[in-house]
């Protein structure tokens, strides 16, 4: 009878510590605790501002999750963002890419590929020669951010081109963005390489024990450099996605993205050493994130404030993360 219950108090622990449920727990507080404090939450409204804001937080936190499954940081992808705004612009200022749709994806694709090349860049100094990925994408986001300005100085650029604007501007019953449909492509795709293809489960192998991932033939330098490659072509997708929206190009678009970037997977369950990630984790902790946004808005408390809370509850995060793994061995 002992050995039965202690049985049973050892699978609901295990239960209980399941990172997607100690989530789910935080979502419904949050919920909640914005439900009675404040009218404004449960409005169409709000609900449609993190819808809004959940697709270009969640394009790019997917690309930074594949970086950081293998062993590394992409600080960078911020300043892409502010890149790809600025090409984006440019590029749809040019008649030629004005003229119709397929033209405006010609020049989509266009911006595309140059986030490809930025993260390459990224990929090549990391990988290739070895450097710490953080210093690297340290200084590329200087660079990077120093070519955004290079641009256009401080000045922002408008987009005129109607094809252009409807990426960001479509609703489905004037609440859901036609981009959240995206969105969740997005996820399920990445759930279906990661979880279900043998070259995606390579990219957690790879970051797990570089070792054992050559042992079994692995190519661990190519996986490190394509996860590389696809966080700077989602950077770039998350500009287009923002530049759309807003209707303009700025160098400052996407100043500071890269915190919330690396905050959505470490909350969501992935590991910042590597070789350890949860899709589903990444999607509810992208949807606590949003709503902890606008919680801070519609309480009328300040940006500042939010900084600060926002780095609190990374560091409380990663707290518990190492506590929760003892308590799995233990329970074990």
């Amino acid at each position: 009878m002992n050995y039965n219950s202690n049985k049973i108090q050892s699978a609901f622990t295990k239960y209980l510590l399941r990172n997607n449920v100690v989530l789910l727990g935080m979502l419904s507080l949050l919920i909640i605790g914005l439900f009675l404090s404040t009218n404004t939450f449960a409005t169409a409204g709000a609900i449609r501002t993190i819808l809004i804001n959940m697709t270009q937080r969640g394009v790019l936190a997917i690309g930074v999750s594949l970086v950081i499954l293998t062993g590394n940081i992409d600080l960078s992808v911020g300043s892409i963002i502010g890149v790809s705004s600025i090409l984006s612009a440019l590029i749809f200022s040019i008649p030629f890419f004005s003229f119709n749709p397929a033209s405006t994806l010609f020049g989509i694709f266009i911006v595309l590929i140059i986030g490809g090349i930025l993260g390459s860049i990224n990929g090549l100094f990391a990988v290739s020669l070895g450097i710490n990925s953080i210093i690297v994408t340290l200084a590329t986001m200087a660079i990077f951010r120093g070519l955004a300005y290079t641009f256009l100085g401080g000045n922002i650029l408008y987009i005129t081109n109607p094809f252009y604007l409807k990426i960001g501007r479509t609703f489905i019953g004037d609440i859901v963005p036609a981009t959240v449909l995206m969105l969740f492509i997005l996820f399920l795709l990445l759930f279906v390489f990661v979880e279900r293809t043998k070259f995606g489960r390579n990219f957690k192998v790879a970051g797990a024990n570089e070792k054992v991932a050559f042992t079994f033939g692995i190519k661990v330098k190519n996986i490190k450099f394509i996860a590389f490659i696809i966080s700077g072509v989602l950077a770039a997708l998350s500009g287009i996605i923002m530049c759309s929206q807003i209707g303009a190009g700025a160098p400052e678009y996407g100043k500071e993205a890269h915190i919330d970037a690396i905050i959505i997977p470490v909350i969501g369950g992935f590991s910042l050493k590597g070789g350890k990630g949860n899709i589903s984790g990444l999607f509810i902790a992208l949807i606590i994130i949003e709503v902890f946004t606008i919680g801070f808005v519609l309480l009328g408390w300040s940006f500042f404030l939010r900084q600060i809370s926002r780095g609190v509850i990374l560091i409380m995060v990663l707290v518990f993360d190492v506590i929760r793994e003892k308590k799995l061995i233990q329970v074990q």
